[in-house]
């Protein structure tokens, strides 16, 4: 995706915020909101994966790897 969506954006900014005050539930609601707006960033997938139970995480992975297959993330 070469152009990125500003909503996306935002929602990782607002996702990355809320892990990093512990809000888990709000992280995670905005990574979903940031990956609806942009399936093909990376970015929101990892965040679904830090926000998600083990089995969850591993979906989540494996799809952020399917977009960037050398991502070091």
């Amino acid at each position: 995706m070469s152009r990125k969506s500003p909503a996306a954006i935002e929602a990782i900014r607002r996702s990355k915020a809320a892990l990093r005050k512990g809000e888990k539930d709000t992280a995670r609601r905005w990574a979903e909101k940031s990956a609806s707006l942009a399936p093909k960033l990376e970015e929101p997938w990892l965040l679904l994966a830090a926000t998600s139970r083990p089995h969850l995480s591993l979906h989540y992975l494996e799809r952020a790897l399917a977009i960037n297959p050398q991502s070091k993330a």
